[in-house]
């Protein structure tokens, strides 16, 4: 463009003669523009003033959302961390069974516990949450020791180092969301939504482990039972002191109060509670415990068993429901922080918009003489590319512009008429007005000449289709429909007469002597009387009745509806009146009869080969 020529350091003879020839910008357009660089100017300044807050902001907005991702992978590893002692604790009493030699079915005849099924289901919640947390290595591990062959104190251990890796892993993600709260306004409720959550992972954590311990201690399954039952303790106080502490930080209109009442109120988890501390107690005061060796303690204990396998069951749910309210605790208070800060950045760029508008109002004044009518002609231009619905532009703006608009409305004006011309053209309507149409231009011109020349070609290619197809249906001596066309036609008289109950007549006529006049005036006479024949035959019949010739000497007459026999004979009557007229031939007259075989199709349901098939046997009948 001529700009580039006005503005540029370096210039060519051959531009200085082109700038020459095409003129000077007008001064509008050069106040247009300093104006727009002026107006530039403070607009630079509003956006260096309001970026570091529009910064800050956004790093809240990130930060509040690093938070709820945070949680929630804190309430995978939580959950994973839980399930795992559970697995491990139903793994050690399906051990114990086994050290005592009794079989799962027996414990379960005993006690109604399902030993086998719940440390399938265990696993299976391991399963699962080792997906949700997306703990490849941790997977890898937890398979190790589930496949390994050691005593059941080394897996038990395994179990615990396993759980302990991911309470390391829970640890940094509550400190990730802690110093992801740094400097966040309204931050201090999130901070004890976050210790909430991690308490109630220890919680769970402990309640799932004084299982474990319970398990230890009672059956005897390592060497040092007081040791055991004094981490079963320390378990015990961990647990109570967790839940002692979620009661206080947790807010009272969340849901938190209603979950820790059902544990406490839980009629098992209260059974076990006294079971636990009774069995501390003896433990350590009395000594240790003789454990269950035989058959017979178990039946006697079977009550009390059952009821510690089934409070293992019901503990693990609670204390999941627990990390899930607090988790979702969390989630409500990190959500509502992040819309109230989203709803402050929104203000600071509504805010940072209206003083750029103030800005720019000024500069955009001045370019709308060239901004405008370039943007209407891209759109105009991308419309007409994309092929939407073009509205002709009105040229305004600089020479160049408005020559440009002129430019594109001729061009959709020749799209346009291309368009209805390749549509015509492409269903074939080569009478459409459109086709008959000229553009202005060269262009013009040479689409017409397209258009011309493919309106030629469809046009024979539509007159050689349709004589192929008359001549796939019409013999090509007496132009009558062949033997397919006659059979068809057959097919469908058939049908109409089925549907409005009415009778078909098929005449089946053969021409007698015929050979004799090939045989004495040769091919051509049999030609020249064939055809001859034929003509006779359309006209001898009634309108709307068919014609055809089956091959040879052979034709057929098919006549829907008729009244009766009787009509129907009138008309072969007639026909033989009419065959066996003299015929003029070039050297000779001659003359041919005809005999006519007569099948009806009334109420039997026949197909077009079977009436035929009647007519000619009743030609056979005739000739004899």
């Amino acid at each position: 463009m001529t700009t580039n020529i006005w503005w540029g350091t370096a210039m060519s003879r051959r531009s200085e003669r082109r700038l020459a020839t095409t003129g000077r910008r007008g001064p509008g357009f050069r106040v247009s523009v300093l104006l727009l660089v002026v107006g530039l100017v403070p607009l630079t300044g509003l956006v260096l003033a309001v970026s570091g807050e529009l910064s800050e902001a956004r790093e809240k907005v990130s930060a509040t959302r690093e938070v709820e991702i945070a949680a929630a992978e804190v309430v995978e590893f939580a959950v994973l961390q839980a399930s795992l002692i559970d697995e491990r604790n139903w793994r050690a009493a399906l051990a114990v069974v086994e050290s005592l030699g009794f079989s799962p079915e027996l414990v379960e005849e005993i006690s109604g516990i399902r030993l086998t099924e719940e440390f399938a289901n265990a696993a299976e919640v391991v399963d699962k949450s080792l997906q949700q947390a997306v703990a490849g290595d941790i997977a890898v591990a937890v398979h190790a020791v589930r496949e390994a062959d050691s005593s059941l104190a080394e897996v038990m251990a395994g179990y615990d180092d396993l759980a302990t890796a991911i309470g390391v892993i829970r640890e940094d993600l509550f400190a990730d969301i802690e110093q992801s709260m740094i400097g966040l306004d309204n931050g201090a409720g999130l901070v004890d939504n976050v210790g909430v959550l991690s308490l109630a992972a220890d919680a769970s954590m402990a309640a799932t482990r004084q299982y474990g311990g319970f398990l230890i201690a009672t059956f005897l399954l390592f060497s040092d039972p007081i040791a055991e039952t004094e981490n079963l303790l320390a378990e015990r106080h961990m647990y109570v002191a967790s839940m002692e502490s979620i009661s206080e930080l947790g807010s009272a209109d969340s849901e938190l109060a209603a979950t820790l009442d059902s544990i406490e109120t839980d009629p098992l988890l209260i059974r076990f509670s006294g079971m636990l501390d009774q069995l501390i107690a003896d433990t350590l005061v009395g000594g240790v415990s003789q454990g269950l060796l035989d058959l017979a303690s178990l039946a006697d204990d079977s009550d009390d068993i059952s009821a510690a396998f089934s409070a293992m069951k019901v503990s693990a749910g609670a204390h999941r429901e627990l990390i899930d309210v607090a988790a979702g605790d969390l989630l409500v208070a990190s959500g509502e922080l992040r819309s109230a800060v989203e709803e402050q950045t929104r203000w600071v760029y509504l805010w940072s918009a209206g003083l750029a508008l103030l800005t720019l109002l000024a500069a955009a004044m001045a370019v709308r003489f060239i901004v405008r009518p370039l943007r209407r002609l891209r759109g105009a231009a991308e419309g007409l590319r994309q092929g939407r619905e073009f509205r002709p532009l009105k040229p305004a703006g600089p020479v160049e512009v408005r020559t440009a608009a002129v430019a594109i409305n001729d061009a959709a004006a020749h799209f346009d008429l291309a368009t209805r011309q390749a549509r015509a053209l492409a269903i074939g309507d080569l009478d459409d007005a459109a086709l008959d149409e000229v553009a202005s231009g060269g262009l013009g011109d040479a689409l017409q000449s397209a258009v011309g020349t493919l309106r030629s070609a469809l046009t024979q290619q539509e007159e050689f289709r349709r004589r192929l197809s008359h001549e796939a249906s019409h013999d090509g001596l007496t132009r009558l429909p062949n033997r397919n066309a006659s059979m068809a036609q057959l097919t469908r008289s058939l049908a109409r007469t089925a549907r409005s109950d009415s009778t078909l007549a098929v005449l089946f006529i053969d021409l007698d002597r015929f050979k004799e006049v090939n045989d004495h005036y040769g091919h051509p006479a049999g030609d020249t009387v064939l055809v001859e024949v034929a003509e006779r035959l359309v006209t001898s019949v009634r309108e709307g009745d068919h014609v055809g010739r089956l091959g040879g000497d052979e034709f057929v007459v098919i006549a829907e509806p008729v009244e009766s026999i009787e009509e129907t004979l009138v008309l072969a009557e007639r026909i033989i009146a009419q065959v066996t007229a003299p015929i003029e031939l070039a050297s000779a007259t001659v003359s041919v009869g005809a005999s006519i075989g007569v099948a009806l199709a009334e109420d039997v349901v026949l197909s077009a080969d079977e009436i035929l098939r009647d007519a000619d046997l009743a030609v056979y009948r005739a000739k004899a």
